[in-house]
């Protein structure tokens, strides 16, 4: 009998059929590539394909890694489940397409390392950016893969395997991360300059120490280390928030928040140091040049605080006085105002008029502060003015209002509150009084 004349017998179409080469694996692609017209692609109908593509192929499909197959001199392309993701919406005219036509918006990047393989050679690279169409549009990507030779049995290569991984959120991810700490270093940096100025500045407190003014000095350091503790205290724990997370939004976050701080603590610190520059003796000053200064250093919190600023200045003369120091009182009161408005925000009101303390004798200058916040509760108001009492809870250190008055009555004037928590009329006014002459060169002495 000659097999290629006669007709086959039933047992032998039976052999055959056991012979034909399967597709054994499960899954949306294993169906599709099974029912894939195969016979309008150079490779043929898949009862026709070689023992070395099957294999392959079920090896593909059986993978849960993106995966595909490049076979022959036209690599014809054929991929797994997971490589779907890869390639959006060239699936599924992407099966049984050729490689270069399939990826000719990247091919001048990718092709060479695939011809390569085909030629016997492993290719394996990492983070390469290869632009790929998606939606219409050219979307950069970042890859990693690996390239391998399909061989046959006779040692030629007749397709290649490519194994990738798109690594694009994982290349952003380090070039922010690598951005971030070096924003980071930038900030732990100014903090150790900002410590280095604190270090100078408890230097100058040591060598005041010596002088008869200690006692208000140390009281005014006082003052001042509370002003400072809370941002630096906050820019720690956010500094050691942002080096325990690798996640970049809250990074950001809180980057964003201790660079605040340290702006906050950056003003305070070159306030205070003027005070101490200027606190050798009393010299003439304008009311109007001590409350800019302070509004100044407050701007960005009244702007977080959403308070509006009404200014009626019509004192004129000057008052003789360590400037410092009332600037570090007004300082105070008006933190303290936006601190009642934080919430909420307000109206705060600063004016300033010449009067006559006729308990005294003697004229000077009233300076109003008042706010619209949340107002004194009746019983704190005979409480606030006495040392380490606070209405702010753990926020306050109850020395800001204690270390004003001393201040104030230091300069031979007066400083007197008076507020309402009633519905509709909340809000907190204080009075300072200074007299034009309360401090002489021989009483600052």
């Amino acid at each position: 009998m000659n097999p290629d004349t006669e007709p086959p017998t039933i047992a032998g179409s039976y052999a055959a059929a056991k012979r034909a080469p399967k597709i054994s694996c499960t899954g949306a692609m294993a169906d599709l590539v099974r029912g894939h017209n195969w016979a309008d692609t150079p490779l043929g109908p898949i009862a026709g394909w070689p023992e070395l593509l099957i294999c392959s192929v079920n090896l593909l499909l059986c993978s849960q890694f993106p995966c595909a197959i490049f076979w022959g001199s036209q690599l014809t392309q054929i991929y797994n489940d997971a490589y779907v993701s890869v390639i959006g919406q060239k699936h599924p005219r992407a099966l049984g397409q050729s490689a270069p036509e399939c990826w000719n918006e990247s091919w001048h990047i990718a092709g060479p390392q695939i011809e390569a393989a085909l030629r016997g050679e492993s290719i394996y690279l990492k983070n390469v950016l290869i632009p790929v169409n998606r939606e219409g549009a050219i979307e950069n990507v970042y890859w990693t893969y690996s390239s391998s030779p399909l061989y046959s049995a006779s040692g030629t290569v007749q397709g290649v395997l490519t194994i990738c991984h798109d690594v694009t959120a994982e290349v952003v991810a380090i070039r922010e991360r690598d951005e971030l700490i070096q924003q980071l270093n930038q900030v732990i940096s100014e903090t150790r300059s900002v410590n280095a100025r604190l270090e100078s500045m408890k230097s100058a407190e040591a060598a005041l120490r010596e002088s008869e003014k200690l006692a208000s000095v140390g009281r005014l350091a006082a003052s001042i280390a509370h002003e400072i503790n809370n941002p630096l205290e906050a820019v720690t724990n956010l500094v050691y928030l942002a080096l325990q997370t690798s996640e970049v939004n809250p990074i950001h976050g809180y980057l964003d928040l201790a660079q605040r701080e340290l702006h906050r603590v950056s003003n305070i610190t070159s306030q205070t140091l003027r005070f101490y520059r200027q606190s050798n003796e009393p010299t003439a000053v304008a009311c109007d040049e001590l409350i800019d200064d302070v509004l100044a250093i407050q701007h960005a919190r009244i702007l977080r605080s959403r308070v509006n600023v009404e200014q009626r200045m019509r004192a004129d003369k000057t008052i003789n006085c360590i400037n410092g120091e009332i600037r570090q009182v007004l300082n105070n009161l008006i933190g303290n105002a936006i601190d009642a408005m934080q919430q909420t925000g307000g109206r705060l009101l600063i004016r300033s008029r010449e009067a006559t303390c006729w308990s005294r004798q003697n004229r000077g200058i009233v300076v109003t502060i008042a706010d619209t916040g949340t107002g004194i509760h009746h019983d704190d108001l005979s409480r606030i003015f006495e040392p380490y009492f606070s209405t702010k809870g753990v926020g306050g250190t109850g020395l800001g209002l204690w270390v004003s008055r001393e201040i104030v009555e230091r300069h031979r004037g007066i400083l007197r509150v008076r507020s309402s928590q009633r519905p509709g009329r909340t809000g907190t006014i204080f009075k300072l009084y200074l007299p034009f002459n309360g401090l002489s060169k021989r009483a600052a002495a």
